[in-house]
Order: structure tokens, then sequence, then C-alpha cells
């Protein structure tokens, strides 16, 4: 359990992304980020209207753990 709340931690402490920095390491357009975290199917957390990203999540994401 002390695990998964070191990761949790870990996680926080970490530098948010934006869309553009999703985008370039993705190697895709910031527009395809907005609409697959829209939809749900990209990581992301909502700061007000913005859409922020953990790196971490995203890393993930890119090796497929997301379902």
């Amino acid at each position: 359990m002390n695990s998964i709340v070191e990761r949790r931690r870990e996680r926080e402490r970490e530098p948010l992304w934006d869309a553009r920095d999703v985008a370039a390491y993705l190697k895709a357009s910031r527009s395809w980020v907005y609409m697959k975290a829209e939809a749900g199917h990209l990581p992301c957390v909502r700061i007000g209207g913005l859409l922020r990203f953990h790196r971490s999540a995203i890393e993930a994401f890119a090796r497929g753990e997301h379902g």
C-alpha cells in the first residue's frame, strides 16, 4: 500500500505538461491531444478551463498501459 501512496506523491510533485508538451512527446497534433482528452481517452487534470497532464500518465499511455 505504501507503494501506491508513494507513487501518488511522486506524481503530485512532477511538473504538469500542457497540450503542446503532450503533442510533442506523442508526435501528434494539439487538436488530437485535446480531442482524446475531452473524450476521456487521454489522462488529464482539469484546472479551471485548462487541461494539464501528468508526464508519468502520458508515458504510461504511450506504453499502452491505458484502458
